[in-house]
């Protein structure tokens, strides 16, 4: 029995029921209305047989609402139909000797039916509920066992990255620079100019790998932690760091949000893409935030180029086709904090007139109603 037609299982066992009540109930008023005398076997086989095709019915009919999957019907229809032939056939070789009509034997039988079938329907609901929960208790101990292995690699790979790759970079930076203080030629001091531009562009890929590794491993670390002075406090050294930007923020007074220490490299890398992509100067970067019920809602718009259409869909996810020399792994940091905070993050509006991107993480505390907010505005007159 394929998967399909397995799900109209309790369809047709809720039909055989109520089938069956109604033989029970014509043969009951064909006996009232010929004015046939009802025997107490009679009696005790309707009053036996009715409540149990009942509980059979509700059974099937809770069958498909509950949590047993499909690919487990048929096995309860097999004990529901082994239930029902062997206390038929039981019964049926008794109510061959005890009666002497045909229609009295067909009785006793059919109440055979409902009695064993709805005994061996229960039977095999708790046989599949059982084996289902087995196999899911065992499902769930190998994936844990393959996200302890998981994790164990990514903690390898995240101190060879720190230890070897990371410390090796350093040192060809260092020492590059040590060389291009001591030369005089020219042509020599470019190409060390080459080299450490390498080195430290190797650095910064392998500090955004670390980052997205430890930001798919630290879930169970987060804590409630105020965003607002985070992202004010990135706003602030962005501003320190580039003359050409400009930026303005209207924030919340207050929002706390469940995250670790890598909360304000969500919100550096966010900023720090929307600056290294602007052609124009100065940059304009507006950060608005609010608060809902639940979440902290964060807007970053700038005045830039837009992003390009081939980049838009799946901007935040991470593959190697979202690599390029400006932003490295900028957007899939982005994309991958957001999800371990339990928030979202997506492009909203771009063009040639600017690009807003909305973030939205989830409050320590859901509560009604926001916040009062504080705006600032830095704008020192710098070209």
């Amino acid at each position: 029995m394929g998967v399909p037609s397995a799900r109209r299982s309790p369809t047709a066992l809720i039909a055989v029921n109520v089938f069956l009540i109604a033989i029970i109930a014509a043969g009951l008023g064909f006996r009232v209305a010929s004015g046939a005398e009802l025997s107490g076997a009679c009696l005790a086989s309707v009053a036996t047989g009715v409540p149990a095709h009942v509980a059979f019915a509700v059974g099937a009919y809770r069958l498909g609402r509950s949590e047993v999957t499909p690919e487990s019907y048929p096995r309860i229809v097999r004990w529901t139909l082994v239930g029902a032939g062997l206390l038929a056939a039981l019964v049926g070789v008794f109510a061959v000797t005890l009666h002497e009509s045909w229609v009295a034997v067909a009785g006793t039988i059919r109440w055979a039916v409902g009695i064993g079938g709805g005994a061996g329907f229960f039977a095999g609901f708790v046989s599949a509920r059982l084996t289902e929960q087995r196999l899911a208790a065992e499902r769930a101990s190998v994936r844990a066992e393959e996200a302890r292995r998981r994790q164990e690699s990514l903690e390898y790979l995240n101190a060879l990255l720190r230890h070897e790759v990371l410390n090796a970079a350093t040192v060809v930076s260092g020492r590059t620079a040590h060389l291009q203080s001591q030369s005089e030629d020219d042509d020599l001091a470019e190409h060390l100019a080459a080299i450490r531009r390498q080195a430290d562009d190797m650095a910064a890929t392998v500090d955004d790998v670390r980052t997205l590794i430890q930001a798919s491993t630290d879930a169970a670390d987060l804590e409630p932690i105020d965003a607002v002075p985070i992202v004010e406090e990135q706003l602030r050294t962005l501003d320190e760091q580039y003359d050409r930007l400009r930026t303005e923020s209207d924030l919340p007074a207050t929002a706390v949000v469940r995250a670790d220490d890598l909360l304000g490299r969500l919100f550096e890398e966010l900023f720090r893409n929307c600056i290294e992509h602007a052609d124009a100067a100065p940059v304009r970067l507006t950060v608005t935030g609010r608060t809902t019920d639940e979440h902290l809602v964060v807007e970053v718009a700038d005045d830039g180029p837009g992003i390009p259409p081939d980049l838009r869909e799946g901007l935040f996810a991470q593959g190697v086709d979202r690599l390029d020399e400006k932003s490295r792994l900028g957007a899939a940091i982005v994309g991958q904090l957001t999800e371990t905070y339990g928030g979202d993050v997506e492009l909203t509006e771009t063009g040639p007139d600017g690009t807003v991107v909305t973030v939205r993480l989830p409050l320590a505390t859901p509560r009604t109603g926001s916040g009062g907010s504080r705006s600032t505005t830095a704008d020192d007159g710098r070209e």
